[in-house]
């Protein structure tokens, strides 16, 4: 290991250097677990539902679901200083274009089920 204020060679076990005298505190990693358990859940669970509604959509239902779960979890990550922003931003968005794809599609059903009826 280096001193991180002179750079020069130490013990792996060091807690001060013996050059410089210079504590040397190690970093702690963060496990799997520990990342996770910071994790805003309504976040994640937006962001499944906006990725399940661009597949299956029961009008503006599940798009609109995951829209508002992935909102309210950017809040509360903002407030609780939580991770998965990321996860939130994207339900966002695929839940918004879920929601655009929803509009086009009752648009285009229901002028196509005007026009047929008026036709016959």
């Amino acid at each position: 290991m280096y001193c991180k204020s002179c750079g020069k060679t130490i013990e792996d076990s060091a807690k001060f250097c013996v050059h410089c005298g210079a504590e040397q505190t190690k970093k702690e990693e963060k496990s799997l677990t520990q990342k996770l358990s910071k994790m805003n859940t309504l976040a994640l669970i937006g962001f499944a539902i906006s990725i399940f509604s661009l597949f299956i959509d029961w009008y503006f239902l599940i798009s609109g679901l995951g829209v508002a779960l992935s909102i309210v979890g950017y809040m509360q990550i903002e407030k609780n200083k939580e991770s998965g922003k990321r996860f939130a931003f994207n339900g966002i968005v695929y839940g918004g274009v879920s929601l655009l794809i929803s509009i086009i599609y009752l648009l285009t059903m229901e002028t196509t089920y005007y026009v047929f009826y008026t036709i016959v």
